[in-house]
């Protein structure tokens, strides 16, 4: 997904729920948290995965405002990983890094898991190398290592009016009736407060270590990329043990509306409502082909089709409500 440029009204007079993460113009007033839900960025490269990782080469035509000192105070919370510009330069990074790991391609616009090859071999790359156009390529492509046996887990924090969750949480994924793998949904324990009071209730070290490196990268979008975010989203891989520790990195940000946001929501507004209530886990399921069961209280997000004419069924609840001791 791209984001949009902003432009809205000048009077700050409507909420906004953009699809997309918005980038600033220049003569436009500046938005506030208050105003929308999702986030504002500098250059439309940095609300994509490829604002993630470094550059493979400085002959690189790099996007404007490219922010290299963004990926680079990152390294050691992401996967190994280039953004690349060119054939020669694709070849060049997936080559390096097919010496320790099966490489995965990306691109970089793409959600929910879409659009993204994974290579094991020289041959393969060269083979999937000319199935990329130039214009694709010159719009950026991400390569990263490939995790097997991964989970893949959900970190966010998000703010309506004075209001603030931060949670963390699981997803799960499930295949269409072509067979591939898709979104299902995602699993929150939501926070009334920031990432302290989210730190504050995580016991595991992988946990901690999960919210750690989703927290370093909002920190660091703030400082580099001048991010302003009411929704702020990281989905953060964590692998199998290896000989160096637990294999764990942010794979992406998102900055918009997203899948789990109905369920943010829902958790946000049973804080709001009851200031005994410390945390609350609310799930959001996507489901194809036969309808879902729901539940009298459930928020029905939608039941049709989906863009392919297919049965798509989505909803969210709240499953558990915590009170204070």
């Amino acid at each position: 997904m791209r984001p949009t440029l902003q432009s809205f009204d000048e009077n700050n007079e409507t909420f906004f729920v953009p699809t997309f993460a918005l980038v600033r113009q220049d003569g436009h007033p500046e938005m506030s948290v208050e105003n929308f839900y999702g986030g504002i960025v500098h250059h439309g490269f940095m609300a994509t995965k490829l604002v993630t990782h470094p550059h493979w080469h400085d002959d690189d035509n790099l996007p404007e405002g490219w922010a290299g000192n963004f990926a680079a105070c990152l390294q050691d919370c992401v996967l190994p990983g280039f953004s690349v510009f060119s054939h020669g330069h694709a070849l060049d990074a997936a080559g390096a890094l097919l010496k320790k790991h099966k490489v995965r391609f990306k691109n970089p616009y793409a959600s929910g898991g879409k659009d993204q090859t994974v290579i094991e071999t020289v041959r393969a790359l060269d083979r999937f190398l000319e199935t990329v156009s130039d214009r694709e390529i010159a719009n950026g492509l991400v390569v990263e290592e490939d995790v097997e046996n991964s989970t893949t887990y959900s970190v966010g924090q998000v703010q309506i009016e004075e209001h603030i969750g931060s949670y963390l949480g699981r997803q799960y994924t499930s295949h269409d009736e072509d067979g591939s793998k898709v979104y299902a949904g995602s699993r929150l324990r939501v926070v009334r407060g920031g990432w302290d009071a989210l730190l504050h209730q995580v016991q595991s070290p992988v946990a901690r270590r999960i919210v750690e490196n989703a927290r370093r990268y909002d920190e660091a979008a703030l400082q580099h990329l001048g991010l302003v975010a009411s929704r702020r989203n990281y989905d953060v891989l964590v692998g199998p043990i290896t000989e160096n520790g637990v294999r764990c990195g942010v794979l992406e940000q998102s900055w918009r509306v997203g899948g789990a946001s109905p369920a943010e929501v829902l958790a946000l507004e049973k804080l709001a409502q009851d200031e005994t209530v410390t945390a609350v886990q609310a799930v959001l399921r996507e489901s194809y082909g036969q309808p879902s069961t729901f539940n009298e209280d459930d928020f029905v997000v939608y039941v049709g089709d989906d863009d392919f004419g297919r049965p798509l069924h989505k909803y969210a609840r709240i499953e558990k409500i915590y009170h204070d001791p």
